[in-house]
């Protein structure tokens, strides 16, 4: 079957021709029924002069595809800055304390200033007391705090 990226087999990418499957031969299908082995050679060769331009055209629907489906999944994506001194809360579920939740616990805790910002949206947090919690916290397990 052709892949949605290449639009190409497998199978064609990598040896220049489509494979034939069993039931074409028991059944006789027209490309087993007119079949010629001399006609045959000539179109294989001429398939695989022409392997390296089709290999190169899959590349480029692929590096479109990943564009598309990175652009499908970016344009969901909400960017989330806080700045030092900001009050902060973390999900309960990146913290580890899963033990004893059920669907009545909250789902968000403490209240922790933003004490250190580190690159790819990690932050160092403080407790409001001024005692440094363990280990840095992504902005996707934090929310802005509103007084």
């Amino acid at each position: 079957m052709p892949r949605e990226p290449t639009r190409e087999t497998p199978f064609s990418l990598g040896y220049g021709v489509e494979a034939v499957i069993p039931i074409e031969v028991c059944l006789t299908s027209p490309r087993v029924g007119c079949f010629s082995a001399t006609d045959n050679s000539q179109r294989l060769r001429e398939s695989l002069d022409a392997l390296e331009e089709v290999r190169g055209q899959a590349r480029l629907r692929i590096a479109a595809y990943r564009q598309r489906v990175a652009y499908y999944y970016n344009k969901k994506v909400k960017a989330r800055q806080f700045e030092v001194r900001d009050l902060v809360l973390r999900r309960v579920e990146a913290t580890g304390k899963i033990v004893d939740r059920n669907k009545l616990s909250p789902n968000l805790e403490g209240q922790f200033l933003v004490s250190a910002i580190l690159r790819g949206g990690a932050y160092k947090l403080r407790t409001q007391e001024g005692k440094l919690v363990p280990r840095t916290w992504n902005a996707a397990h934090l929310r802005k705090y509103y007084q």
